[in-house]
C-alpha cells in the first residue's frame, strides 16, 4: 500500500462510504478503552498514526505521545493540523520496530491488516510495552475476506484472524486480552494488558 500517494486524500476518504462506516463502528469502543486505561502520567507509542486521527485524543489524556507512521507524507499532513506540545512524530515501519525504549501504552489502528508476521511484531511490541496495547485488526468474516481478495488484486496481502487466534498470539507475546468487535463485527478491537512476568 502506497501511503505517500494516499496522504493527500486520506482524511477525505475516511469521511466517505465504506470507510466512514468502519470508523464509525470502531470509534466508540476505541475511545472507551482510552477512557479506561490512559492516564496523565502515561507515555504512548502510536504506530500508524497517519494524519493524527486518534493522536489528538490520546495526547489530551497522557503525558507524551510518540506518533509514528510508515509514510512521511502522512506525517506532513498531520503537521499541517498543528501538533500538540506533548507529541513527537517520526517515520517508522511497524515491522522494524526498535526495542530500545519502553512506553506505558502502545496504540495501533488500521495497520495490522497489512502485517503478515504478527508473532514477530507482537514480540517486539511486548518488549516496548509496559502496561497496555490497544489496537484494531480485521476479523475473519466474509465481508473482510472479500476486502482481502479485492486488495489482493492490487498486490496487498491482508491477514485476517479470529478472536481465538488473536488471543493465542497475544498470550504467546505476554499479553492478556479483552477483545470486542466493532459494531459491524468485521473488526477486532483489542485492549491487551501486559502480564507481570
Amino acid at each position: 500500500m502506497k501511503y505517500d500517494k494516499l496522504a493527500e486524500v486520506y482524511d477525505f476518504i475516511l469521511k466517505v462510504p465504506p470507510f466512514v462506516f468502519l470508523r464509525e463502528s470502531e470509534d466508540p469502543q476505541i475511545r472507551k478503552f482510552f477512557a479506561k486505561v490512559l492516564k496523565k502520567n502515561h507515555t504512548v507509542l502510536e504506530l500508524g498514526a497517519g494524519t493524527g486521527y486518534y493522536t489528538f485524543d490520546i495526547a489530551k489524556r497522557t503525558k507524551s505521545v510518540f506518533a509514528t507512521d510508515i509514510s512521511k507524507k502522512m506525517l506532513d499532513k498531520f503537521k499541517e493540523k498543528g501538533i500538540p506540545d506533548n507529541v513527537k512524530i517520526g517515520v517508522l515501519d511497524v515491522n522494524k520496530l526498535p526495542t530500545n525504549k519502553k512506553y506505558d501504552v502502545v496504540a495501533c489502528f488500521g495497520v495490522f491488516e497489512y502485517v503478515e508476521d504478527f508473532p514477530s511484531v507482537f514480540d517486539k511490541i511486548s518488549k516496548v510495552c509496559k502496561k497496555y496495547f490497544i489496537f484494531t485488526a480485521p476479523a475473519n468474516t466474509f465481508p473482510m475476506q472479500l476486502y482481502a481478495m479485492t486488495f489482493g488484486l492490487f498486490g496487498a496481502k491482508i491477514v485476517l484472524y479470529s478472536k481465538k487466534q488473536m488471543e493465542t498470539l497475544l498470550e504467546k507475546s505476554g499479553f492478556k486480552a479483552k477483545i470486542t468487535f466493532a459494531g459491524n463485527k468485521d473488526t477486532l478491537i483489542v485492549l491487551a494488558e501486559k502480564h507481570n512476568l
